[in-house]
């Protein structure tokens, strides 16, 4: 597979669904969701988390069911700061711990 190929996939995926991207270029589903892992690696950042003065928390359900998701977002610039498996106060720890002592 060409790197011009690859990067056509990225765009790609960007606007269409995997399983569409796959259909249209004959590449396997898994493959494609492979290009674009890879590409959300090299374009995400860390979040900065010294402006941060107002913070969005919410939860989604991941499935049917009672299985959810809490996600964390800045609230001045919408970033995404944040996602975790479940709800509970345990389950946000890791966000708090991430955040640190001095924000």
């Amino acid at each position: 597979m060409t790197r011009s190929f690859m990067l056509w996939i990225e765009v790609l995926v960007q606007t269409m669904p995997v399983a569409h991207v796959a259909r249209l270029t004959g590449v396997h589903w898994h493959t494609v969701k492979a290009i674009d892992y890879q590409r959300l690696k090299r374009e995400q950042r860390e979040p900065d988390r010294q402006g941060l003065k107002r913070l969005i928390m919410d939860e989604f359900a991941l499935f049917k069911g009672h299985r959810y998701a809490t996600v964390v977002v800045n609230a001045d610039n919408q970033q995404l700061l944040w996602v975790g498996e479940g709800r509970s106060r345990a389950a946000v720890r890791p966000f708090f711990e991430w955040l640190g002592v001095e924000a």
